[in-house]
């Protein structure tokens, strides 16, 4: 018999990201055909602080924070600007049933990251998802 919380944690973090991410790209695609990618992204932040600040408050940062944790964090949030103002200038342009599959490959990068610097070690069968990713990529851009 299947318990009800006998899946991990992460694995319920992980649906719950993939559930947002998947209305996020509907909605980017609906406000990038009425609004211009800086301004999709201005209404982005203002709907990331409603739910942020108060976080914040709860949370906290104190000057006992790991100060590299801080400087990733704030990378984190460049690299978000300007990977929505291409998502949102991609949307504008391209289908959201093509731009967000395309753009949804971007753990590639991430992987290859992780096999570079942090020295992961990758399987065969984790590699050949790698490779089926790419090709993945290449037909979405046909």
């Amino acid at each position: 018999m299947l318990r009800m919380n006998s899946s991990p944690k992460w694995l319920t973090y992980a649906f719950c990201t993939l559930f947002c991410w998947g209305i996020f790209g509907f909605l980017s695609k609906l406000g990038s055909n009425k609004l211009s990618p800086v301004q999709m992204q201005i209404f982005f932040t203002v709907g990331l602080l409603i739910m942020t600040i108060p976080a914040l408050f709860r949370s906290g940062i104190s000057a006992s924070s790991d100060k590299l944790g801080l400087l990733y964090g704030t990378f984190t949030g460049l690299f978000s600007v300007i990977a929505n103002l291409a998502v949102f200038a991609a949307l504008k342009e391209g289908q959201a049933s093509v731009v967000q599959p395309a753009t949804g490959l971007y753990p590639l990068v991430t992987v290859i990251l992780a096999v570079i610097i942090l020295k992961e070690r990758m399987n065969v069968i984790q590699l050949a998802g790698v490779i089926l990713a790419l090709i993945a990529l290449w037909i979405l851009s046909l």
